[in-house]
């Protein structure tokens, strides 16, 4: 018989909450400073805000109680994003891929 998982787990609520509020103030933040630049770059600037978007949706499936879906979203959301920087950066030969989540 498989273990029973607990999606309820306040441990695990307060790292995604902490991870999820992490992703809106950096993307935030880094997106802002991008508008700074006299050139904006606004495929970096969108990425960033799409870092800002998942963390939010993550900060909103946590309040309304679904902690399994927020965690999801958190990771996956992460992972996309992370995809498309390195897609951006120059694909294969990118040296974003060091970090790249396989």
């Amino acid at each position: 018989m498989p273990p029973v998982v607990n999606h309820n787990d306040p441990s695990m609520r307060r790292m995604v909450q902490v991870a999820g509020w992490v992703a809106v103030v950096v993307g935030a933040l880094v997106a802002l400073l991008l508008l700074r630049e006299e050139q904006a770059q606004w495929n970096r600037l969108a990425l960033n805000l799409c870092v800002a978007s998942v963390g939010a949706t993550t900060l909103v499936a946590l309040h309304l109680g679904r902690q399994a879906l927020a965690a999801g979203l958190l990771v996956w959301g992460v992972w996309v994003v992370v995809s498309l920087v390195a897609a951006s950066n120059g694909g294969i030969n990118s040296p974003n891929l060091l970090i790249y989540p396989f």
